[in-house]
């Protein structure tokens, strides 16, 4: 996979839960909704400021955030989620503990849910909530020219 012979790239997934993971997370997977998320968006891979998975692989980038997952029997179809930009987001919140504990959760300005992103273990959900938290707000406060 060629994305992932990025350093930049390369990074993001050692300090994402694909790095420290103790659940066998294929990185090359993760690559590939990557590089669609990417191409879908005319992004390159140095907008890309994190990945990780939870539900679905997430890529925080300057302009936005994308989602996306293989399925299938092969897991070779790749499903991509609208890619949210931080212009249309409002807040970025934690969500209210539940079944999957460590979520997060982007409100549009009108405070329509815009997408939720969780994760099911307290090893992992945590910290991976957290840092992801921490990118996104701070994206979401910045202006545009400073993304």
């Amino acid at each position: 996979m060629q994305l992932l012979s990025d350093p930049h790239v390369y990074g993001l997934f050692n300090e994402s839960n694909y790095g420290t993971s103790v659940h066998s997370y294929n990185r090359e997977a993760g690559a590939r909704v990557l590089e669609a998320i990417l191409a879908e968006n005319n992004l390159s891979a140095s907008e890309v400021l994190a990945v990780s998975r939870g539900d679905d692989f997430v890529a925080v980038c300057t302009t936005g955030v994308g989602v996306g997952d293989e399925y299938g029997m092969f897991k070779k179809r790749l499903q991509l989620g609208k890619f949210i930009r931080w212009e249309t987001v409002g807040s970025v919140a934690l969500t209210e503990p539940g079944f999957k504990i460590f979520g997060v959760e982007l409100r549009g300005r009108d405070g329509s849910a815009l997408l939720a992103q969780s994760w099911n273990s307290v090893s992992e959900g945590l910290p991976e909530r957290d840092r992801l938290v921490a990118i996104m707000a701070r994206l979401v406060d910045a202006p545009a020219s400073r993304r």
